[in-house]
């Protein structure tokens, strides 16, 4: 009997060492644990902050992609105020061209009048017989309604061009430049 209780003695003594043990192991794992939940919290709001600034990342980025196709788009709406403005003194420098060709024939049409009406003129002053005509004929080149037309509106344009030559194209191409370019930001 004492052999007996000798060894559940040792039994028991044996048992409460490996309770105790399991107790301490318990507790380290209770601190492990504890550690790693940290450790995940930590993890979890590094998460979130990486979430929100890839989200940001995203929106600049979508921001930065449409920036040059609205450029895309300024740009093209200055060059084509660029190049209306290039054909409109285009048109109004063939228009003075024309309009030098006009003024240039009708001087000379003025001219062969003169030289034709000056010998009559003297002639009628000095009441003597008429002097025989001019080898030279006289010029008559009628003016159409649309020569007269096109005269005025080119004279029109030219006046107005003359003005203000500058100051109309590159009115045009700064208001155009300035309705589409896009609003800078913080």
């Amino acid at each position: 009997l004492r052999a007996q209780i000798a060894q559940q003695s040792a039994e028991l003594r044996d048992i409460d060492r490996r309770l105790g043990r399991t107790h301490r192991d318990l507790d380290a794992a209770k601190d492990r644990n504890q550690k790693l939940e940290r450790e995940l919290d930590l993890a979890g709001s590094e998460i979130d902050i990486l979430r929100t600034q890839i989200s940001n990342q995203e929106r600049e980025i979508d921001d930065l992609q449409d920036n040059p196709a609205t450029s895309d788009h300024s740009l093209d709406r200055v060059r084509d105020a660029l190049r209306t403005s290039e054909d409109a003194l285009t048109t109004a420098r063939s228009a003075n061209a024309d309009l030098d060709t006009l003024r240039s024939e009708r001087d000379t049409l003025q001219t062969e009048r003169d030289e034709a009406v000056h010998p009559l003129l003297a002639w009628r002053a000095s009441s003597v017989e008429p002097p025989p005509t001019q080898s030279k004929p006289l010029r008559q080149q009628p003016m159409t309604a649309r020569r007269v037309e096109d005269r005025d509106a080119a004279r029109d344009e030219t006046t107005t061009l003359r003005q203000y030559p500058l100051s109309i194209s590159l009115f045009l191409v700064f208001d155009v430049a300035l309705t589409f370019v896009p609003p800078s930001r913080p």
